[in-house]
């Protein structure tokens, strides 16, 4: 009998965040992997004529094939929703208000919003919308679709108060960051703010190819990127008042050394958007992945830099 590999196993298990109790072969592992970079190729050829299409066909069969991602990837998190979502709800406020968000999967941070009072709207990439209902699902949860890109074309101008994505930027085709970001901006009110979420390129990759120890990704997460990346496609399209959505643990200490309120605080915020800045600046300057990379992991233990691109931009009030 072939021996386990037990290692890959557990590295395979922490990148998905699957549960323990969740059966994982090798030949499970493997499939995954074949497929995603099969799958990657043929999302970085496409044309933006064909974008959509080629985009939908591949997620459908990434998860009608990898079925165990698609019922249990985020199982091993077993936090409640409150705490879960704490950071994004600290962000957003208090309701009532509109949220759209950009690539659902299940909708858990939507339907946690959603019994929170807020009207929310859960989009997926496939036209064929799956059912979505169930018991305990909220009444001001609804569901639409959306190429991810494009979104005013689905959705009217000037109508929603917060728009979020997690864990989605880096999904999408690196051609399509720019278009993404103005059509976000298109459809939030005037004072309306775009919170997302993506994972840094100096801590990655943060796919499957960190199971195997690679320096850059080569599954579906097309391209990671730093924050100078991030808040220049953000600037470019549009928004302003760029902030870091500082951690609520962060905030709390911060209020009981007298740097901050208790509430949301744009200083303080902003503030640790430049620390994050400044501290990429310096990573910058390391040539060699895996050197950066565990300078990276240092300055992380003294938050002092973030393995995430945690943002929150902001429509102008009187945006023309």
């Amino acid at each position: 009998m072939e021996k386990r590999n037990d290692d890959l196993i557990k590295k395979y298990r922490v990148s998905e965040n699957l549960p323990e109790d969740l059966n994982v072969t090798e030949a499970m592992i493997w499939h995954h992997w074949n497929l995603e970079r099969e799958l990657t190729r043929l999302l970085m050829e496409s044309t933006p004529e064909t974008r959509w299409e080629v985009f939908e066909q591949a997620y459908t069969r990434f998860y009608s094939e990898l079925t165990w991602l698609s019922l249990h990837t985020g199982d091993a998190d077993l936090r409640e929703p409150s705490g879960r979502y704490r950071d994004w709800a600290a962000m957003i406020g208090q309701p009532p208000g509109r949220i759209y968000e950009v690539g659902s999967g299940s909708a858990k941070m939507l339907s946690y919003l959603a019994g929170s009072g807020f009207e929310c709207k859960a989009t997926d990439i496939t036209r064929e919308r799956r059912e979505k209902t169930g018991d305990g699902v909220p009444e001001k949860l609804s569901w639409g679709n959306s190429d991810g890109v494009n979104l005013d074309l689905f959705e009217p101008s000037n109508f929603y108060d917060v728009v979020v994505s997690d864990q989605v930027l880096e999904h999408l085709h690196p051609d399509d960051l720019e278009r993404h970001f103005k059509s976000v901006l298109t459809i939030l009110k005037p004072g309306g703010r775009y919170i997302f979420n993506t994972p840094h390129c100096y801590l990655g990759p943060h796919d499957v190819s960190q199971v195997f120890e690679c320096d850059e990704p080569h599954g579906m997460h097309l391209k990671e990127y730093t924050f100078r990346e991030m808040v220049a496609a953000a600037e470019q399209a549009g928004f302003t008042d760029l902030c870091y959505v500082v951690p609520v643990r962060l905030r709390n200490l911060a209020y009981k050394m007298g740097v901050s309120t208790i509430d949301r605080n744009e200083k303080l915020e902003k503030s640790y958007l430049k620390i994050m800045r400044t501290s990429e600046s310096f990573l910058s300057l390391i040539p060699k992945p895996k050197w950066r990379k565990y300078a990276a992991k240092l300055l992380k233990k003294f938050k002092l830099f973030k393995g995430d691109i945690f943002l929150s931009a902001k429509k102008q009030e009187h945006f023309l």
